[in-house]
């Protein structure tokens, strides 16, 4: 019970539905049984509670069953589904019943929560530009990070992307990882992401959702560089880097990205999916670009994000520039969400592209102090 349709919806759409029948049916049962029809009482709204708790544990033995990030997904929908859907119909129906007005202010407020997060901000880029200072670089560079597109429909959002980002004039583009959440859109994706400038300078590591050989395909047709595993020497006006890639899975391993780093040019600069491989690889690289996290993708005020499925600090999950010891870290919130059966919500977690400047460090005394050029 969304807001848009997509390949997933009719699989979403059916969990939704029996999830609401199942709850109103509980609800309805219950007051029909324990209620004395007097008006509206604390006792009334305990008794909604309560039987909506007892659907949404009868639900446990399924997500327990389907386990892992979907069985997680499962629940999160189940309790979007209900915040949103379920229980904004209740106070529908407890208002007209008791007559209570503010129970369909409640419901109206519940109802602009979902619009908000399913419409509204999903569709509200954050542009943000970023310094980084490189030991070895000589010259200015500027880079593109893209990370988890995961989007089931190429639309206006993406459009905006691309021209800001080719905008920006960009020497580099970085693409860490997850790309679509259906196969349906590997045309449309692929035709957005080859009109990203500049040619032959668009790099890509694979995320948790790129297996197989179709994602890499569209990615070398729209004219990315796959480094899964591999390192190359770029050069650009004269200004040189190195660029290195691990894969979903080599991150874990501190020995596996001391070897690909291993005689590397300064400065370097590791693609990784999960920001995690900063906490593996020490000081061997001196910036990892990132995703994965969504940025929480659901967030609080004054707190940040909820669920952020990584190891690093939540700050640092939560988007932006940081450091870990010696090693800058730059993790994007990612443009899209997480598929299969995840609720399709964005709160005070906007999509993001970061455009990046990259500056030669300054050169420093014996002291640590930055010289005066003469």
């Amino acid at each position: 019970m969304s807001f848009t349709w997509n390949a997933w919806s009719r699989l979403n759409f059916g969990i939704d539905l029996l999830a609401v029948l199942l709850s109103l049916g509980a609800v309805t049962y219950a007051l029909r049984r324990w209620d004395s029809g007097e008006a509206y009482t604390f006792r009334t709204f305990k008794i909604c509670v309560r039987a909506l708790v007892v659907v949404f544990c009868g639900w446990l033995p399924v997500i327990g069953y389907v386990g892992g990030i979907i069985g997680f997904s499962l629940a999160a929908r189940l309790g979007w589904t209900t915040a949103t859907v379920t229980v904004p119909l209740l106070c529908l129906l407890l208002a007209r019943r008791r007559r209570t007005p503010w129970l369909a202010a409640a419901a109206l407020i519940l109802l602009g929560a979902k619009y908000y997060g399913e419409v509204w901000e999903p569709g509200d880029l954050e542009v943000e530009r970023v310094t980084v200072e490189l030991p070895g670089l000589t010259k200015k560079l500027k880079l593109v990070h893209l990370s988890d597109v995961q989007t089931d429909v190429i639309g206006p959002l993406h459009d905006r992307v691309r021209r800001e980002a080719n905008a920006f004039e960009p020497d580099l583009v970085v693409f860490t990882g997850d790309v679509i959440n259906h196969p349906s859109l590997a045309g449309a994706a692929g035709d957005w992401l080859a009109g990203f400038a500049p040619e032959g300078k668009k790099y890509f590591v694979t995320g948790d959702i790129d297996g197989g050989s179709e994602v890499k395909k569209l990615l070398e047709r729209a004219g990315f560089r796959i480094l899964d595993g591999r390192r190359e020497a770029v050069e650009i006006s004269g200004a040189r880097l190195t660029l290195l890639g691990v894969d979903i899975w080599d991150w874990r391993e501190a020995g596996y990205l001391a070897r690909l780093a291993d005689g590397a040019l300064r400065p370097r600069l590791l693609l990784s999916h999960r920001p995690d491989a900063a906490l593996t690889a020490g000081d061997a690289f001196d910036l990892v670009l990132s995703g994965h996290t969504h940025g929480g993708q659901v967030c609080l005020p004054f707190w940040g994000p909820i669920v952020t499925l990584s190891r690093v600090a939540r700050k640092i999950a939560a988007g932006g520039l940081h450091r870990i010891g010696r090693t800058q870290i730059l993790v994007s919130r990612g443009l899209g969400w997480e598929g299969h059966v995840a609720p399709r919500v964005r709160a005070f977690c906007r999509p993001h592209l970061i455009l990046v400047e990259l500056l030669p460090e300054p050169r420093k005394n014996d002291r640590g102090k930055p010289l005066q050029d003469p």
